[in-house]
Parts: structure tokens; C-alpha cells; sequence
């Protein structure tokens, strides 16, 4: 049955994100085509037609691009809480909850689904920009490529792009979704006062978010008193001076991002427990 939620959530959603993207890369063809022709900018070495009527394209069918894929950004994160808001909490919660399907299984299906068009909005966007800068006429002739950023990343980090690159992607996949569950949990905890159910989903994500910066940085606080008062901060120093910039960078994101599934599991049981025992459409 949550393959059939995903599938339906994938169709409701599609009809808004598909034109979205399509937008997206049809500017993003149009403007690199301009940008190719030397429309903004030409490096040296490079060639390119220039003249005010193919840079005044340019730069407004950039700045279009621009436009769109903050539209598309926007619009993954506004529709995954949307969605959440209105068909569990809202009207609609009395058809879906009558659905032979677990609270769990919607949360994991809406879930799923925000943080695919999430990623697929942010890649779409990474690529989009990345074929503006290339086609800079002169950028191969003055090392924007890949290949030499790639190189200039080892020689600085440590190591190659493609290892931190995979734990950032990583750490991105659960921000997103400890992103999305917190905001599903103040939106259950809302869900309490039908009568206000918006003003306290607002009230809770604001008070739990000064909560856990708060924490973080009582954390921070007792962990380096910590380190300091058992002599385990002379210790680690060493340590990080010796290892590669890389290593440390991916070892303070894998603490980062152990930090964030414990989140997940907690955000994930509240709503679960709110949406089942606590459940509030009144």
C-alpha cells in the first residue's frame, strides 16, 4: 500500500513540478546558447559574436534562469508542506485516514516523495548553473573544467572531489528530511488547536528551533569543557593537524549527519504517536 501512496503522490505532485522543470531547462538551454555565442562574457582565448542586442538577451534570459530555479526550489519545499498540512490535517485528512494505511506510511510516502523533487530541483539546478559558467567562451582555455577543479581539489584537500561530494550529498539527503519531519512535527503538534492549527505550527517550529540552538550550544559549551578537562582536546589536535583537510571535513559531516538521524528518529516517532493517538480534524 505505500508503493500506491508514493505512486498517487508522485502523480499529484508531477502535474506542478514537471512544467516547473521543463521551464528550467528550456531557459537553461536558451541562456548557455547565449552565453556560448559571447553574449555576457568572453575570456581570453575565447571567441565570440558579442554586440548589445545578444548581451541584452543574455543577461535577461540568465537572469530569467535565475528566476525559475528559485521558483523551483521554492515551490519542492512549499508543496512538500502543503501537501502534508492539507491532506492530513486538513479537510482532506478525513478521506485519507480512512485509507487501510498507517499514519507511518503517510508520513513516509509525503516524505519520500518532497525529498526526491527536493534533490531533483537541487541537481537540476547545480547543472543548470554549471552550464552557464562552461559556456563561457575562453572558460576550457582558462581551466573551468572539471577536471582541472577536480585536480586543484586534491592537491589542496587531500583527496579527490568525488569522496566529499558523495558525503555532502549525503549529508544534504538527511538535512532534507530532518528538515521536512520537523516542520511535519510542529505542523502535528499545531494540529492540537483546530481552532488555531496554522498560528501553532508556527509558535512550535519557532519554540522547538530556539530550543535546539539553545541545546546546540549548551552542547558545544559541555563537550569543550569536556575535551579540555580530560586532556582529550591536547590529544585530538595532533590528530586533525596530520590528517587530510578532506578527512576532516567528511568526519565532521558524518558527526553532523549522525546528529540529524537522531532528529529524524525522534521527529518521525512524535508525528507518528500525534497522528495516531492524538489526531485532532475537528
Amino acid at each position: 500500500m505505500l508503493a500506491k501512496l508514493i505512486k498517487h503522490e508522485f502523480k499529484a505532485t508531477a502535474r506542478i513540478f514537471l512544467p516547473i522543470l521543463g521551464t528550467v531547462l528550456v531557459l537553461t538551454g536558451a541562456a548557455a546558447l547565449t552565453v556560448k555565442l559571447g553574449g555576457i562574457l568572453v575570456l581570453p582565448g575565447g571567441t565570440g559574436w558579442g554586440g548589445p542586442v545578444l548581451g541584452l538577451a543574455s543577461g535577461l534570459l540568465c537572469l530569467l534562469t535565475f528566476i525559475a530555479m528559485m521558483a523551483m526550489m521554492t515551490a519542492a519545499v512549499v508543496v512538500t508542506i502543503q501537501r502534508f498540512y492539507k491532506n492530513l490535517l486538513g479537510d482532506e485528512g478525513y478521506l485519507m485516514f480512512t485509507l487501510p494505511v498507517t499514519p507511518a506510511q503517510h508520513i513516509t510516502a509525503k516524505l519520500a516523495v518532497g525529498t526526491v523533487w527536493t534533490l531533483l530541483s537541487l541537481a537540476l539546478a547545480v547543472l543548470a548553473a554549471a552550464a552557464l559558467i562552461f559556456s563561457i567562451p575562453g572558460a576550457a582555455e582558462n581551466g573551468m573544467t572539471l577536471a582541472r577543479f577536480s585536480a586543484a581539489f586534491r592537491a589542496e584537500m587531500g583527496t579527490g572531489l568525488w569522496m566529499p561530494a558523495a558525503v555532502m550529498l549525503v549529508l544534504f539527503i538527511i538535512g532534507t528530511v530532518n528538515t521536512y519531519l520537523q516542520l511535519y512535527m510542529c505542523m502535528a503538534i499545531g494540529g492540537q488547536w483546530p481552532t488555531s492549527r496554522l498560528g501553532a505550527s508556527i509558535a512550535a517550529y519557532f519554540i522547538l528551533n530556539f530550543g535546539l540552538q539553545m541545546l546546540t550550544v549548551a552542547g558545544m559549551l559541555v563537550s569543550g569543557v569536556v575535551l579540555a578537562a580530560t586532556g582529550a582536546m591536547d590529544a585530538l589536535v595532533p590528530v586533525v593537524e596530520h590528517a587530510a583537510p578532506a578527512a576532516v571535513m567528511c568526519a565532521v559531516m558524518g558527526a553532523v549527519g549522525a546528529v540529524l538521524l537522531v532528529g529524524c528518529v525522534i521527529y518521525f516517532c512524535i508525528t507518528r504517536w500525534l497522528l495516531t493517538k492524538r489526531l485532532n480534524l475537528a
